[in-house]
């Protein structure tokens, strides 16, 4: 049996739940069944065969202190886990962890309903600390959480894996633990959409983050608004804000709200997020750099099995992969930002 812990699993959307039913349909179609520990506060039920199972009290949102947070996840997964029959030999996926997750995820290893599983810990995210997101670490905090699989002797029952070869770089720095490579699963027609005798539609995905660049786009807005007032041009940008904290995202909405473009300020249902990525002609990426210089995109890995062009910062880990067939463009200046555009102007009149 495959347990995924998700603690950040709210709702039947978003990247978190296609994610978790990518992986279970793999699993399931070897003959392995596959649940998910959610947050506490979803739904219990099924989508599909994936069987979903209200566990966890905080996920990677809530503004707390490290011990609280690991103290309860320790405390839901033995909860969760006393409930149900895990066979042994069972495997345990934790793919949305922080430091704060990785040690308690560890020690659960030691109770009797868990005696026989194994831990596999995929490590998504930078190490570079984030004003923004309260999960945001140190790397001496990381190093800390890691040396606890080689504190509680669970080196022979703990797997470290990643799905970035840079990212694994960063973190084989600060561990001894071999860290393994596994692809990212991911849903989606292999053909581009059509879009033949349509206006080119600038799409933006992943939410209002600061760090995924949402701050840049009025700039870009602002170079093409003749474009996009007479409609030559058509935006549509996924606006909720995911942390009211993150304030440039938050005055980029204000001021995006005045422009002529269209904006989602609700979380996207699945066929929604589709839907919009089957309308796009090309997808703006404009991430940060100091976060995504090895870190994966869930967000670019969708559309680019799709077909579309990337457009995102340089030395960022999506450009990283698919020079130098892409043309990319840097938000570190203003004057970057018409140049972007006009590389997008090229790739919209070609596909």
């Amino acid at each position: 049996m495959l347990v995924i812990l998700d603690p950040s699993l709210r709702s039947y959307n978003g990247h978190f739940l296609t994610y978790d039913q990518s992986i279970a349909d793999v699993v399931e179609r070897g003959g392995e069944p596959c649940i998910v520990f959610a947050a506490k506060d979803i739904e219990r039920g099924k989508i599909g065969n994936l069987r979903i199972v209200p566990c966890f009290r905080y996920g990677l949102e809530e503004d707390l202190d490290g011990q609280t947070v690991a103290t309860a996840f320790l405390s839901d997964l033995m909860t969760a886990a006393g409930s149900l029959s895990i066979p042994p030999g069972s495997t345990l996926f934790l793919h949305t962890t922080t430091h704060r997750q990785i040690e308690p995820a560890v020690q659960a290893l030691e109770l009797n309903k868990l005696k026989g599983c194994t831990l596999v810990i995929l490590l998504r995210y930078s190490t570079a600390p984030n004003q923004h997101y309260p999960n945001a670490a140190s790397v001496e905090q990381y190093r800390n959480a890691l040396a606890s699989i080689t504190r509680l002797k669970m080196r022979d029952r703990v797997r470290l894996t990643t799905d970035s070869d840079m990212l694994a770089e960063d973190y084989g720095m600060i561990t001894d633990i071999p860290i393994e490579m596994l692809p990212i699963p991911h849903t989606g027609a292999l053909s581009p959409p059509s879009t033949a005798g349509k206006a080119p539609r600038l799409v933006y995905l992943g939410n209002a983050r600061s760090t995924k660049g949402f701050q840049y786009l009025p700039y870009m807005v602002s170079r093409i608004r003749p474009r996009l007032a007479s409609g030559e041009w058509v935006a549509e940008f996924q606006a909720n804000v995911m942390f009211r904290r993150d304030l440039e995202s938050v005055m980029a909405l204000c001021t995006l709200r005045q422009e002529p473009v269209t904006l989602w300020e609700n979380e996207l249902s699945l066929d929604d997020y589709d839907r919009l990525l089957e309308r796009a002609s090309l997808v703006v990426l404009p991430y940060q750099s100091l976060f995504y210089h090895a870190q994966s995109s869930g967000v670019f890995s969708v559309f680019f099995v799709k077909g579309l062009p990337p457009h995102g910062p340089r030395r960022t880990h999506h450009v990283h992969i698919t020079e130098p067939e892409g043309e990319m463009w840097t938000h570190r200046l203003r004057s970057a930002i018409t140049r972007g555009l006009i590389v997008m102007r090229r790739s919209v009149m070609r596909h």
